[in-house]
């Protein structure tokens, strides 16, 4: 599979142009090698040989140069469309939090690191994204031994308690995910009500170990 094709098929119209506005930022006014592949590759088909692309842009489709820039592209794209969207959900938002906090501790900057983690925490445990908020945790506990007034002890007793919530989560989502997976096996060879109830059953049993679970799965 042609992954950068691919890629560059698969993009809307806003991305592309914020992708073009992200490159063309500094203002180089020169032909770009990149822009020019990108725009070569959404003119052809996929199954077009792409060497006249490569000697179009240096002169000879082998060079090494041809596939570095290939490489590139598609590295630059990937980082535009997480650029594009970085703030359009929840779970982005903990990752911009987490992912700053964690530079500004390399940085030595505690105060503004212990802000974003902050930020972090409270938005993953609202959101209930036991996951991210471990990585937080993880991170404020770290913090604390360049702190004399954090304590790391508050953050190991809630990363304690989120690792349970955490799992309780997985387990149900795990149970959730080979039902549905039973349930449509069993539909899709014809098998009545009676028998996707069998399957329900047995699935529960199989991977039901908590009191809370059992809720969950209705049984």
């Amino acid at each position: 599979m042609d992954f950068l094709k691919e890629w560059i098929d698969q993009m809307r119209k806003e991305e592309l142009r914020f992708f073009k506005l992200l490159s063309l930022r500094n203002g180089e006014t020169g032909a770009r090698k990149d822009i020019q592949l990108l725009d070569a590759l959404r003119k052809i088909p996929k199954e077009e040989p792409q060497e006249d692309i490569a000697t179009a842009i240096y002169g000879d489709s082998q060079t090494p140069a041809w596939y570095r820039l290939r490489n590139r592209l598609l590295e630059d794209l990937i980082t535009s469309l997480h650029i594009q969207y970085l703030d359009t959900d929840t779970q982005s938002r903990v990752w911009k939090y987490l992912s700053t906090g964690r530079l500004m501790i390399g940085r030595s900057q505690y105060e503004l690191a212990l802000h974003l983690l902050i930020k972090a925490e409270r938005l993953a445990e609202k959101s209930e994204l036991y996951d991210l908020l471990d990585l937080v945790y993880a991170e404020l506990v770290r913090l604390s031994q360049q702190s004399a007034t954090l304590d790391p002890e508050k953050y190991v007793k809630l990363r304690l308690q989120n690792a349970q919530n955490s799992a309780h989560l997985r387990e149900t989502e795990e149970v959730l995910a080979v039902l549905n997976y039973r349930l449509r096996r069993h539909q899709r060879f014809g098998d009545k009500g009676k028998e996707s109830l069998k399957v329900l059953a047995e699935v529960v049993k199989k991977f039901n170990r908590t009191p809370e679970l059992l809720i969950v799965t209705g049984k």
